[in-house]
């Protein structure tokens, strides 16, 4: 009976540990990061997940966006996704980068920025600013 015992609290942790990660936003190990309400960074050893940020803007608007990034393994996607259609962004990185950007929103709505790892180690730091026309 004791092995039957520990065969189910193995199943037990085991479903807890699939729950907890289906919660999160995916791997992180080595993770440091903060976020503003115009920024996100991070520095980490493993990252496989995304981050995003909702940013408001009206049609015409020019979003400046700013990254700096440090990928030593696998690969960092940095999008900025209009409400609907094609991203306005899409940037695959699989080296160091650092680059500014003017978008011009061509609708008004919630446009997102994502930044995704794929098994990927380093650091990026992304700031937004908001040009009204």
């Amino acid at each position: 009976m004791g092995q039957k015992w520990r065969l189910w609290g193995l199943c037990v942790l085991i479903c807890v540990a699939i729950l907890l990660t289906g919660c999160s936003s995916g791997i992180r190990l080595g993770w440091a990061g903060s976020d503003s309400i115009a920024s996100m960074r991070a520095r980490y050893t493993h990252w496989s997940g995304s981050k995003q940020k909702l940013i408001t803007l009206e049609a015409n608007d020019v979003l400046e966006l700013t990254y700096k990034a440090k990928v030593n393994k696998g690969s960092l996607i940095i999008e900025v996704l209009p409400p609907e259609g094609d991203a306005l962004l899409a940037v695959n990185l699989e080296q160091d980068a650092e680059q500014t950007v003017k978008l011009t929103a061509e609708e008004a709505g919630r446009y997102v920025v994502k930044v995704r790892g794929e098994g990927t180690g380093g650091s990026f730091s992304i700031s937004w600013t908001k040009q009204e026309r």
